[in-house]
């Protein structure tokens, strides 16, 4: 597989509970979307990694990588301490610069 540089660094820090590092990998204007919720920022996207994490013990799993040439969209498996794990997700990353500007994870 083909990942992108910032993508495996972004799956390396999550699988480090490393909220600081894992949100560097976004732009200063990003947008998480996940659960029906929209986290804008650095700084509201590592408060939203650092809950998730404390909450779930979060690990991933790249499964497989498609890019479409707008959007990369990764297959991850999710493990962690919440009901169902572990679970496939995708990551429908919006990427430019290098740099996540924009993250979608769906079921």
């Amino acid at each position: 597989m083909d990942i992108p540089k910032v993508i495996e660094d972004l799956f390396t820090a999550q699988n480090e509970h490393n909220s600081q590092t894992f949100a560097s990998n976004f732009s200063e204007d990003a947008k998480v979307y996940d659960e029906g919720k929209t986290h804008q920022g650095i700084k509201a996207i590592r408060q939203w990694n650092e809950a998730a994490n404390t909450a779930y013990k979060t690990k991933v799993k790249l499964v497989e990588i498609v890019d479409t040439g707008k959007k990369t969209v990764a297959t991850v498996l999710v493990s962690g301490t919440f009901d169902g794990s572990p679970v496939t997700l995708n990551y429908n990353f919006g990427i430019e610069n290098n740099t996540i500007n924009s993250l979608k994870i769906t079921g």
